[in-house]
């Protein structure tokens, strides 16, 4: 918890009048700042002391001096008065203090993790399904635009290897809408979707692959977040969680859209879906199905079940076990050929 940027509502008595004035007090710089009228006080935090008062009171009142300070907010109280170290006179009431305090916080604490786990994403996946695609893809198109600022326009291109990748898309989901496929120059083992049919993958991730079926597996899962429109559900559950708890334009999360995207997991739940679409399209192209499977072990095998280090697609993405048995099991060897050997080396070298 911390105060609200205009600080704590409290009633000031100076001591020297019985008059109450109305004010507000934060912490600030090692003291209690209370405002009250044109004036500004600063009290030294080790130097607030509780007032005493009756057992059965509720009044919940500081005293620095002469002067008082009442706080009607049991809570806001609660949080200062863990502050001043100092403040009470006896241990049983700093205790007392702090389980508030703590009850306080466990609270919103909770009621936070169910805003967020549960409200914002049913909220997210509702919205989606009313957004035309037309706003989808002009989402999309200001989120690759910031990753160009982030990160610099570094788009690998090649004549050979762009039209083989891209045919993938189109053996998988012959009826599907156009992708736009972008390799961003970067050691990073990493691919994501943004809005509207946008899929980035990283060089690095190019140069782990060791056979053709294990790019074609990361791009049919790539795919299916596409056509499940994951990313705008989480970008539409990133922005509102960010509108909900204070930037309320929302203004945070586009800024940071593109590495947002790029270094955020989406939910288990969107994983699992993503997994077995992507496994099923395969299966229906002939392309071996065992290529997500291996691609994954061959991850954790190097780095372990991990979100750090340079393989960033484990971060990325939820624990690999489950996903490794999901995908490798009972996987068909290929009867199509993804890529010819001319593809395949045009692909390894893109960057080049």
């Amino acid at each position: 918890m911390s105060a609200p940027s205009e600080g704590y509502c409290a009633t000031y008595f100076d001591g020297r009048v019985a008059a109450a004035r109305p004010a507000t007090v934060s912490i600030e710089a090692g003291t209690l700042a209370i405002r009250t009228g044109g004036d500004v006080l600063h009290w030294p935090l080790r130097e607030v002391r509780l007032v005493a008062r009756a057992a059965d009171s509720t009044v919940r009142q500081l005293r620095y001096g002469e002067a008082r300070l009442t706080i009607p907010d049991d809570s806001a109280f609660a949080w200062i008065a863990l502050a001043c170290p100092q403040l009470a006179s006896s241990l049983p009431e700093r205790r007392a203090l702090a389980r508030q305090a703590a009850l306080w916080i466990g609270g919103s604490f909770a009621a936070v993790a169910f805003l967020i786990g549960v409200i914002i994403p049913f909220f997210a996946a509702s919205v989606a399904v009313l957004i035309p695609s037309s706003v989808e893809r002009r989402l999309g198109e200001m989120i690759k635009q910031q990753i160009f600022t982030e990160f610099g326009d570094r788009l690998c291109t090649n004549r050979v290897a762009m039209p083989a990748l891209e045919g993938v898309f189109a053996q998988l989901q012959p009826e599907g809408g156009p992708i736009v496929l972008m390799i961003l120059n970067g050691p990073v083992v990493n691919a994501f979707s943004l809005p509207g049919g946008q899929i980035v993958v990283m060089r690095g991730l190019i140069d782990f692959a060791k056979t053709p079926d294990e790019i074609v597996g990361v791009l049919a899962h790539e795919l299916a977040h596409h056509v499940h429109r994951h990313p705008l559900k989480r970008f539409l559950k990133a922005a509102t969680t960010s509108a909900l708890l204070g930037d309320l334009t929302g203004g945070t999360i586009l800024a940071t859209a593109g590495s947002f995207l790029a270094a955020t997991a989406y939910s288990r739940e969107y994983e699992r879906e993503a997994d077995a679409t992507a496994l099923r399209w395969l299966s229906a192209a002939e392309y071996d199905t065992g290529g997500m499977g291996r691609f994954f072990a061959r991850l954790e095998e190097k780095e372990g079940d991990e979100t750090k280090g340079p393989l960033r697609y484990l971060s990325t993405h939820p624990p690999l076990d489950e996903r490794i048995a999901a995908t490798a099991g009972g996987g068909a060897r290929s009867r199509v050929q993804a890529f010819s050997k001319t593809q395949w080396d045009a692909i390894k070298a893109i960057c080049e």
